[in-house]
């Protein structure tokens, strides 16, 4: 019997304590795991799911045993004391339950001295004896309590023993509110990139997918090899955290390896973080963003109690498409990193027999049993008390510095975001009425630290007008914009910008309950290409001409696998001076509205399998943007362009497999108008560093023809700073941090020459010495500049510091109002 074997671990126990009374804690600890109870008792071992001396808090005191189960769970915990301890053992209550049970959310807590067992099972936040006796007098029947311990096993394809673990869940008191320090560590650790969490099993499961796919799926082949060619970066360096992974997961540092490996970990990422803002939704009680609620739609793949583990796959391919049309669509719509959906998508009409069936492919089902796993993990957290700022904070801090660099990402550290922001001006009241762009935005850093400027500057706005006025003119009339070549960078900064938005979403919801948000101003599209440039290109153009113009978009489809070249999708679309003509629009503002309007409904048919604009919903979404139009005039001018992208998107479905991506063509469109017409009060960022001589042939003469900067071997940077000062209203102001190299290398002049012919110098900063990135070789700087004739006896401010210091820029900062100033740092 079980309880026989339970009391010679316990017999052991209590006779090893009782011969060495002078042992230490520890001494008695590590006895305790070498007796293989913890093994007894169903855990793995120290590192997997048993922790030794895990210190909780950050200078708080260390647990001695704690075992948790499989999605990170703490089970029980263990305090021991010395044999020889002459306190009763109930004195160190306060220690075991307020330090570690309570803040762990531990089911059970244990006090031990070897002679000695008091047994605490947590009740909310009480305690319940349920056994309180000495080791020596244990009986089979007190074993048997002892059980409780026992790690549990979640089956992930019954209904009863899942329903069971999200139930539990259901008390928010059995949550981890991540408004705690010790909450955010345990997420970090839950999902971090290394072996054995629940992230890098969803890493793996599409590692795995992906290998099976390719070749065989039109639309991941054609994906992966699109990415390939406009996105794939080797890095300069392969992260520690990367390395073992490799290797647990069969690959090498091959460049043909490392690329698989960047593309599906972002593709890991794009599908996780979208799950944790849909985890916070919820948690923070959005109308329509019910998971619990959602799951019970699994029990449609049951079959008596049973569930085939794909069921997971599908369930979450379902669930995306429902917070597409109920939270924000622009984030949740198709992209390159969506291949995974496409076979939940082809089996999901299937009988449940088939499910079950060895026909469902082996590949499908480990993934999915990956995706439960995640979600088992994530759903113990609690978002609700750290919506909008702290959860920015945590979503940046969740992704390493080091994975950033490998992806093409430079971190931008916050004290340098807010340094040029609060340089260039943005702060006070009135920038709810200017527009700030950020050119290379990365994950967000710089638009969100400016959101969160801007929610506070229109308060007063909002308790006048509400919420929901304040988000539709922040986002429907770009006052904060952001751009960026990568499609992973995008759905970063989206997702990161959603997140700080969370509460004002709410409170817009709650004051209009048909309110919705369908897009964030975050594009995909290259800063540097301007779509006025030749004439196919003339997009938007003022010019006399032809009254139409017509974009080619290369689109990541190929005809067949085995062809070389991408498809391109042909966008008809009027020039602005026919739709000034021709319609009561008046501006770019309500071009800008009307041009989303037409995307939305064109998706909105695309999706539906209709390729006629419906012109009541074409209205209906037009007045979502505008007001006090002439509507039958707009529908009337705009349909037959609205028609011909439907009749596109149907011949890319029939003809190639595939009419997806139509947010490719979105973000082109979109962001060619506010790339090309917009005038804009701030242009912020920290553009990408990279030599001309990284580029390709065809890239380099394009630059070299579009601007006037870049000679010799220049950087990118430079024509990013030359557009930046053409983005500028007069009197707008340009901060950026870049490499200080321009200030005096030859390839520098030319852009020397044009900031001195069209700005005023303000300040600039040389911070080589404070090694603010931490693993960057090039030598920054920040420069602010306003956008206007220099004079002669304009005042610039030039700072250089001379040695690393904490906070250099806030020091700078102080001292920069003064004439002169020195000392050890500046």
């Amino acid at each position: 019997m079980v309880e026989s074997e339970m009391k010679e671990y316990i017999d052991k126990i209590y006779k090893f304590a009782r011969e060495k009374k002078d042992i230490s804690e520890e001494d008695l600890r590590t006895y305790f795991v070498k007796t293989d109870i913890l093994k007894h008792l169903g855990y793995k071992g120290i590192g997997e799911d048993v922790n030794l001396e895990r210190t909780i808090q950050k200078g708080g005191k260390r647990t001695d045993i704690q075992c948790i189960d499989d999605y990170g769970n703490v089970i029980f915990v263990i305090e021991f004391k010395k044999p020889s301890d002459k306190s009763d053992l109930k004195s160190h209550f306060n220690q075991l339950w307020e330090r570690y049970v309570l803040p762990l959310k531990a089911k059970y807590g244990i006090l031990t001295n070897g002679l000695r067992i008091i047994f605490y099972e947590r009740i909310g936040t009480n305690p319940n004896v349920i056994l309180d006796k000495n080791l020596g007098e244990i009986t089979e029947e007190n074993c048997e309590e002892l059980y409780k311990l026992k790690k549990p096993h979640y089956e992930l394809t019954l209904i009863e023993e899942i329903m069971s673990y999200f139930n539990k869940f259901s008390d928010q008191n059995e949550r981890r509110a991540l408004n705690t320090e010790l909450a955010r560590e345990l997420f970090y650790k839950d999902f971090m990139l290394e072996e054995k969490t629940a992230f890098s099993g969803v890493v793996q499961g599409i590692i795995q997918l992906f290998d099976y796919q390719y070749g065989k799926s039109k639309f991941l082949t054609s994906a992966y090899d699109f990415w390939l060619k406009s996105y794939a970066k080797k890095p300069d360096k392969i992260p520690k955290a990367w390395v073992n992974l490799l290797k647990d997961f069969g690959l090498s540092n091959s460049r043909d390896d490392l690329n698989k490996f960047m593309f599906c970990l972002e593709t890991s990422y794009a599908l996780f973080t979208r799950l944790i803002l849909a985890k916070a939704c919820e948690d923070y009680n959005f109308p329509h963003i019910d998971f619990s609620e959602f799951m019970n739609t699994i029990r449609a793949y049951s079959r008596r109690g049973d569930i085939p583990l794909t069921a997971w796959g599908i369930l979450i391919t379902k669930w995306i498409e429902n917070l597409r049309e109920s939270l924000v669509e622009s984030i949740f719509e198709e992209d390159i990193f969506y291949w995974w959906t496409d076979k939940f998508n082809e089996i999901k009409n299937e009988s449940i027999d088939y499910l079950f069936s060895s026909k469902v492919d082996k590949e499908l089902v480990l993934f999915s049993r990956s995706l439960a796993d995640i979600i088992f993990t994530l759903y113990k957290y609690d978002f609700s008390q750290i919506a909008g700022d702290p959860l920015g904070d945590l979503y940046q801090k969740y992704f390493d510095r080091e994975t950033r660099k490998a992806l093409g990402e430079f971190y931008t550290p916050k004290e340098v975001v807010k340094y040029i922001l609060d340089a260039v001006g943005y702060k006070g009241q009135f920038i709810t009425d200017k527009r700030l762009l950020d050119p290379a935005c990365g994950s967000g850093t710089f638009l969100v630290e400016a959101l969160r400027k801007y929610l506070d500057a229109s308060k007063s706005i909002a308790e006048k007008y509400g919420w929901g006025k304040v988000l539709k003119k922040l986002c429907n009339e770009f006052h904060i914009v952001g751009f960026d070549i990568h499609p992973f960078a995008t759905i970063m900064a989206q997702i990161h910008f959603m997140l700080v938005l969370i509460p004002y979403y709410k409170k817009a919801i709650e004051e209009d309950k048909t309110f919705v948000l369908r897009r964030i101003p975050i594009f995909r599209t290259d800063s540097l290409i301007d779509e006025r440039k030749g004439e196919r290109n003339n997009l938007f153009s003022f010019d006399e001409g032809s009254r139409d113009v017509q974009l080619n978009i290369p689109l990541p489809v190929r005809k067949k696998i085995e062809d070389k070249e991408f498809i391109e999708m042909n966008v008809t679309m009027p020039r602005s001076q026919e739709v000034w003509k021709k319609t009561d629009l008046r501006d770019i503002p309500q071009y800008f509205c009307a041009l989303q309007a037409i995307f939305d409904v064109v998706k909105y048919l695309a999706r539906n399998e209709k390729y006629e604009i419906d012109k009541g919903l074409f209205e209906k979404r037009l007045k979502e943007y505008l007001n006090d139009k002439d509507w039958e005039r707009l529908v009337s001018f705009f349909t037959p362009y609205a028609n011909k992208i439907l009749e596109t998107i149907k011949d890319l479905k029939y003809k190639f497999g595939d009419g997806r991506l139509v947010k490719s063509v979105e973000d082109i469109m979109l962001a060619g108008l506010l790339k090309n017409y917009v005038k804009y009060d701030y242009v912020v960022g920290n553009p990408p560093y990279v030599r001309v001589q990284t580029l390709d042939e065809k890239v380099r003469k394009r630059l070299k023809s579009d601007y006037t900067t870049p000679i010799g071997k220049f950087d990118i940077y430079v024509p990013f700073v030359e557009k930046g000062i053409i983005w500028l209203n007069n009197g707008g102001k340009i901060g950026y941090i870049t490499s200080n190299k321009f200030i005096k290398r030859e390839y520098g002049k030319k852009l020397r020459r044009f900031i001195l012919e069209n700005c005023k110098i303000s300040q600039i900063i040389d911070l080589t010495p404070a090694k603010v990135f931490q693993d960057a070789t090039n030598d920054p700087c920040i420069f602010i500049f306003e956008k206007g004739r220099f004079s002669n006896d304009h005042m610039i401010k030039l700072i250089e510091v001379t040695q690393k210091k904490e906070d250099i820029l806030s020091w700078a900062k102080k001292q920069i109002r003064n004439v002169e100033y020195s000392d050890d740092y500046l």
